[in-house]
């Protein structure tokens, strides 16, 4: 069984006077493909445990896909929700 691994964490808050705009996900960095186990595989993280879950389970490939997280500050900008 393959499973895809994806995810964008971003508190958002209507009164941050910064937007989450594609720049700042960008500094806070964009990982795709063999990036997340690179940055993820020994971290304490949700991303860490969904990568050991393939070692426990040998029926199963986590296929690492996206991943990025932004600290709080305003909506995301529709550039960055395009891209």
């Amino acid at each position: 069984m393959r499973l895809a691994l994806a995810g964008l964490s971003h508190e958002s808050n209507t009164f941050a006077p910064v937007a989450a705009g594609l720049g700042q996900w960008r500094r806070a960095g964009i990982l795709t493909g063999d990036e997340i186990p690179a940055v993820h595989a020994t971290a304490q993280s949700i991303v860490a445990g969904c990568l050991a879950y393939q070692d426990e389970q040998p029926d199963v490939e986590v296929v690492p896909l996206l991943y990025s997280e932004l600290t709080p500050m305003g909506p995301s900008t529709a550039e960055a929700f395009d891209y």
